[in-house]
């Protein structure tokens, strides 16, 4: 079936049919899928009316203390445990998603070192909820990380250019191009009302740029790039062209927007509290003010 027909046919059905007609043949093809998928109910509303931040890895976090997100519902994504103030935060929910994370290598000190980082999501006697997509279960198994860490899965289907009603993650959900997107449906699922970004500075692009040139070290992250992550990060360059790169900006950029449409849906207030970023379409909120009184605080 071309593009084109696929596409025809997906706007006749509307996303939330899409997604049922894809579960339902990924069900039928994986029952354990199903099984692996229904943990995540526990999830739905469990923060009803509650406030969170979520955490990006924009160079932006390093100006922000973690101890004053101590007592807040926060989700922290990808490498953040890198940073060398993580263990203040205690993250309740972390998040996992580049398909590039999942393929570890025994004999790469890169790999074994990003394995350490996943690990490291515990931090004293704090165990956050670790949400991986369902293609790392091999990866999660073969390195032993789901006896360590308490780990759940959400899977799937193709990005979508609207999303469906509500984002369920006892089913496949939509695709999308950054981690970020997801760690804000997840929130929405478990019924949060106020949703504050942090460190979403969008300016992955230029660290990218910068691997593919052989400068890694200077890539804008919320922590600092060591040696092996240099090695990892430069070979992760070189699979896709900075083309593709810049067309996925564009991608992720229209998802902040659909993002934004889906928290107004819900009666979601969805701020960027970011202090540097490049993303423009969500309303601006200083964190000082936030933390200063607006919104629940309780945890």
């Amino acid at each position: 079936m071309s593009n084109m027909i696929k596409k025809a046919v997906k706007e006749i059905l509307g996303p939330q049919n899409v997604i049922n007609l894809q579960t339902k043949k990924r069900y039928s093809r994986e029952p354990f899928l199903k099984d692996v998928l229904n943990l995540n109910k526990k999830f739905e509303g469990c923060c009803a009316g509650k406030r969170c931040f979520i955490l990006g890895n924009g160079p932006s976090l390093n100006k922000v203390d973690f101890s004053l997100l101590a007592d807040e519902y926060t989700f922290s994504v990808n490498q953040l445990p890198r940073n060398k103030d993580f263990a203040l935060l205690k993250t309740n929910f972390h998040i996992w998603s580049d398909w590039r994370f999942f393929d570890l290598k025994k004999e790469s000190k890169e790999d074994m070192e990003l394995l350490d980082v996943m690990k490291k999501v515990n931090t004293g006697d704090n165990r956050p909820a670790v949400f991986y997509r369902y293609m790392a279960y091999d990866m999660v198994k073969e390195f032993g990380l789901d006896r360590e860490l308490d780990i759940y899965y959400y899977e799937q289907v193709d990005p979508v250019d609207k999303l469906p009603k509500f984002v369920d993650f006892t089913k496949l959900i939509p695709g999308f191009y950054t981690v970020i997107h997801y760690a804000v449906c997840l929130a929405i699922y478990m019924g949060f009302s106020e949703i504050y970004l942090l460190g979403c500075d969008c300016s992955g692009f230029i660290s990218t740029a910068e691997a593919k040139l052989g400068e890694a070290e200077k890539s804008l992250y919320g922590y600092s790039v060591s040696e092996n992550e240099k090695k990892r990060m430069e070979k992760v360059a070189k699979q896709t062209s900075l083309r593709n790169e810049l067309a996925w900006y564009v991608g992720l950029f229209d998802d902040y927007q659909m993002i934004n449409d889906y928290c107004k849906f819900h009666g979601v207030e969805l701020y960027n509290a970011s202090a540097a970023t490049l993303l423009e379409t969500i309303r601006r909120i200083d964190l000082e003010t936030v933390l200063n009184g607006r919104g629940t605080k309780d945890k």
